[in-house]
């Protein structure tokens, strides 16, 4: 009889294993975007930019809006969170987010990143509040970014918030370690003018990052908006590559 009763435990186990073997295993999101993290600048020099007629997929018809003077430079970062580490992609590719007003009625909508373990959560955005515009640094044998989006960008109203402590490190600061907090914006890839957009998987949640050393740098990029120079100062956000479910599946 105990003989019986072990050859039974043994045929569990084994069945058990090969289901285990046979279920896929769990893979991260691919992501073809870095990670960014925007500075505070002063003084700046630059021509008020031009009108731009943009859409994604929350915006029915091509509206066409006024950015407002670049607010904040946005250069590639590697990051490391968890002691897992992101390093930068593209070296090339910067942004600048120049600041938008435009009322829009609530927007539903699911996200995940490493913040969210990669699990969708909910977010409700509302008001448009900033177009990131790919951009070059002016230094030698630097170039305009070829395969970087436009993104609008979000402000959020409601959803889950989560505080990470991260390490960064970009052209102005080799390692910083500090606290990411939010997000607070939602960045969608968007058509500009009619043109196709690149990357349409590809998002990016916006973390407010505690304060810390100024980069004490003065630059000089040009973009679709013309040349401008200016001083950087303090870091502001961490921007993540993240992914969007959207329209949401109506509950039951």
């Amino acid at each position: 009889m105990k003989k019986l009763w072990f050859i039974v435990i043994i045929a569990i186990v084994l069945v058990s294993n090969s289901v285990a073997e046979q279920k896929p295993a769990y893979q991260e999101p691919e992501f073809n975007l870095d990670h960014f993290k925007a500075y505070k600048i002063e003084n700046v020099k630059a021509k008020k930019p031009k009108e731009v007629t943009v859409k994604d997929q929350f915006i029915d018809k091509p509206a066409t809006l006024k950015p407002e003077l670049i607010k904040f430079i946005i250069l590639p970062v590697s990051k490391k969170i968890d002691k897992k580490i992101s390093p930068i992609l593209n070296k090339q590719n910067h942004l600048a987010w120049n600041p938008l007003r435009k009322d829009t009625s609530e927007i539903k909508f699911a996200f995940s990143n490493q913040f969210t373990n990669f699990k969708f959560t909910e977010m409700v955005v509302k008001k448009l509040r900033a177009i990131l515009v790919p951009t070059e640094k002016i230094e030698k044998g630097s170039q305009l970014p070829e395969t970087l989006d436009h993104y609008l960008c979000y402000q959020r109203i409601k959803g889950e918030r989560t505080t990470k402590t991260v390490t960064l490190g970009d052209q102005f600061q080799k390692e910083v370690s500090t606290k990411a907090t939010g997000p607070e914006y939602f960045c969608v890839p968007c058509s500009k003018d009619g043109k196709e957009i690149k990357n349409k998987a590809d998002h990016l949640a916006v973390y407010v990052l505690g304060r810390g050393k100024s980069a004490g740098k003065s630059i000089s990029i040009q973009n679709q908006f013309g040349d401008q120079s200016f001083d950087v100062k303090d870091q502001i956000f961490l921007l993540v590559p993240s992914k969007k479910k959207y329209p949401l599946p109506e509950k039951k």
